[in-house]
Parts: structure tokens; sequence; C-alpha cells
């Protein structure tokens, strides 16, 4: 594939992936835990309140021989 074709097709699968209906946007509350498979799904976070407290763990699953 040519890069120009290769582009073309990225640029249309964002756009595809990034619909609204395919969104979900969670409001915070004390106490939340929010889990999510980086290898499944697109992330995006908007940046936090560096005023607040928060708590991020990262959790990697090895897979067994």
């Amino acid at each position: 594939m040519e890069e120009a074709e290769g582009r073309a097709l990225l640029d249309e699968l964002k756009v595809h992936a990034t619909q609204e209906k395919y969104r979900y946007t969670h409001e915070y509350r004390v106490g939340d835990v929010i889990v999510w498979d980086n290898a499944q799904l697109l992330h995006a976070a908007p940046l936090p309140d560096f005023d607040e407290a928060r708590t991020l763990w990262r959790v990697t699953v090895k897979e067994s021989p």
C-alpha cells in the first residue's frame, strides 16, 4: 500500500473509531475503580486536576508459557 493510501485509510479508521456512539466518559466519584484493556480499545483521558489527589495503578497480565 502506498503511503498516501495508508494515511487515508488511517484517517478513515480514526474518524470511524472516535464516533460519539463508541465513547464512554466516566464521571469520577470517591472510591471509583476503572479498569480497561488497552489492547482492546482506544484510551484517551482528560488531563487531571493537579490540585486533587489521584492514584493510578497499572497491572500487566503475563501469559503463562
